[in-house]
């Protein structure tokens, strides 16, 4: 391995992948083994149901929509 070497587009997109699963994973155990309190920092569980009732219920797609479109 040399340094500055351009990685490759399959590595780029494993070691992505690799990153996202070990930064829910950790943010999971800290969340739900009650290292950081739920007041501080919310689960995954909790913050995926929080942002589909957004979308779904709420009309947080329509806000998303207007920035989009104003941007």
């Amino acid at each position: 391995m040399r340094p500055l070497q351009p990685v490759s587009p399959g590595a780029r997109t494993a070691l992505g992948i690799a990153f996202f699963v070990v930064f829910v994973a950790l943010w999971a155990a800290a969340t739900l083994g009650g290292l950081v309190s739920k007041t501080f920092l919310a689960d995954p569980l909790t913050m995926v149901r929080s942002g589909w009732d957004l979308l779904v219920n709420q009309g947080f797609a329509k806000d998303i929509a207007m920035t989009v479109w104003r941007v």
